[in-house]
């Protein structure tokens, strides 16, 4: 169970965090002119982590699918929070994308 946890809740909290941690590298290039490489090793992380995740919902959703002894009901749940871990994974992984565009194509100070 824990894996899907991590499965379905894992994208948007990377998000978050990648959010949060390229704003702020945002500003410590700014104000001291240094480079970018900060704010792309975390939209590398981040979508590492997601991808993570992603793989871990896929691996479980296999092992839902094989199994024959776990309650049906039991095996819906599953199922369907590895499937939405997938969809998560894969919107966010559009959403740190996009960040890193808008961190690529503009200026840390605009």
């Amino acid at each position: 169970m824990r894996n899907l946890g991590f499965a379905f809740l894992g994208p948007p909290l990377v998000w978050l965090t990648t959010l949060q941690a390229v704003y702020w590298f945002a500003a410590y290039a700014c104000d001291a002119d240094r480079s970018r490489g900060p704010i792309y090793l975390m939209v590398a992380v981040g979508l590492g982590l997601v991808l993570a995740s992603m793989l871990a919902a896929r691996r479980r959703l296999a092992v839902v699918d094989a199994s024959t002894v776990t309650p049906a009901r039991a095996r819906a749940r599953a199922r369907f929070l590895a499937i939405g871990g997938l969809v998560l994974g894969l919107q966010f992984v559009a959403a740190i994308v996009a960040q890193a565009l808008g961190a690529a194509l503009l200026a840390p100070c605009q």
